[in-house]
């Protein structure tokens, strides 16, 4: 309503373009509802809601496990991660004699069925064309690492390429990261 309110601390009350919200409740009569009622989602399904969120969410997840054959990921144990910070080779498949080091001390793990190897390839800037190329580069390294190992089916899916931004705008970015997982044995 226009007009001042009563107290030293208010300010003058101004009306609004907007009208507040209407909320349908049942007929305290037992009448029966209007013509064109609806809830506060805009839908007439006369569901009780406590968290539409978290309810979204779920029935999101049940659409999931229903069309797709979805499994739970192993937990993560422990990780390490081996930053390179020189740069890659211009050419197919990217890594210089100091990545292949890098990629010596890894490799071991891949044969391992508790472990899990990312080769992370950091985009040189936020940009999504710089992340599609990081993500490229990743794989063709992640390729290349699983044909100089012979990597068998089982062990190349534990061995993946990923592009990552970078962010962090203080800290140094590396090029490459080599990110090995302990996964648990369940």
């Amino acid at each position: 309503m226009p007009g001042s309110a009563p107290g030293d601390n208010s300010r003058p009350v101004i009306k609004m373009e907007e009208p507040v919200p209407t909320y349908v409740v049942p007929d305290p009569e037992g009448g029966e509802p209007e013509m064109g009622a609806r809830d506060p989602d805009d839908k007439n399904d006369a569901l009780r809601v406590v968290d539409r969120e978290q309810e979204d969410h779920e029935r999101f997840l049940r659409e999931m496990d229903r069309l797709f054959d979805v499994k739970q990921l192993r937990k993560t144990k422990s990780s390490l991660a081996i930053d390179i910070f020189n740069p890659l080779v211009e050419d197919e498949p990217y890594l210089s004699e100091l990545h292949y080091k890098a990629v010596g001390q890894v490799l071991p793990m891949l044969y391992r069925d508790n472990f899990q190897v990312d080769v992370v390839v950091w985009a040189t800037t936020p940009s999504p064309t710089a992340w599609k190329r990081a993500t490229q580069q990743s794989k063709v390294i992640s390729d290349r690492i699983a044909i100089m190992a012979n990597l068998s089916p089982e062990n190349r899916a534990r061995l993946k390429g990923v592009g990552r931004p970078w962010f962090d705008a203080t800290a140094e970015r590396p090029v490459l990261s080599f990110v090995v997982r302990k996964m648990d044995d369940a």
